[in-house]
């Protein structure tokens, strides 16, 4: 069983579909913004107030590479976190990458419903909301549709997922 790395923006549902797809596996899951927190002891919220988006992308880049070098599991990752340095190039040696897409208004939607705290769009009103995604997508995209595999997120279910990884 190949590792399966799930890309996408935030609120795309990659850890919810994520936990789902390795119980199905029989694989472990990590989350790397768990595995960041866990690391550093701080929240991320925390970690970007107290050190800057900057220092954030180095360090979330050190998580994912020690997330890459476990046994096979599925890993999901931050939003951001395929987007800096060369990062979607190693997901790709390693692992079965898989971007799930959705379109800017249901992104929006979940990240004005989400009770996790995501710094870059914490405090947003609908309208500063929809043009965050519909702009950050915009430089997002080339990298998320890198990964091997893409599916619609708005429908997603476990079995489809499956079906298009090929295994059983």
């Amino acid at each position: 069983m190949p590792k399966i790395v799930l890309v996408g923006f935030p609120g795309a549902g990659k850890t919810k579909i994520g936990k789902r797809l390795a119980r199905r596996l029989n694989l472990p899951f990590y989350d790397t913004d768990f595995l960041f927190e866990q690391k550093y002891q701080l929240s991320i919220p925390d970690f970007f107030q107290k050190y800057g988006e900057n220092v954030f992308r180095i360090c979330e880049n050190a998580v994912l590479n020690e997330a890459l070098a476990l046994p096979d599991a599925v890993i999901a990752t931050g939003g951001g976190t395929p987007c800096y340095f060369d990062a979607m190039e190693k997901i790709n040696e390693v692992a079965v990458s898989i971007y799930i897409q959705l379109a800017p208004a249901s992104l929006c939607t979940r990240l004005l419903n989400s009770h996790k705290v995501r710094p870059l769009t914490h405090g947003k009103n609908p309208a500063q909301m929809l043009e965050y995604v519909r702009e950050t997508l915009i430089s997002r995209e080339n990298f998320y549709c890198q990964a091997k595999l893409i599916v619609k997120g708005e429908d997603l279910t476990l079995d489809s997922l499956i079906s298009k990884l090929k295994i059983s």
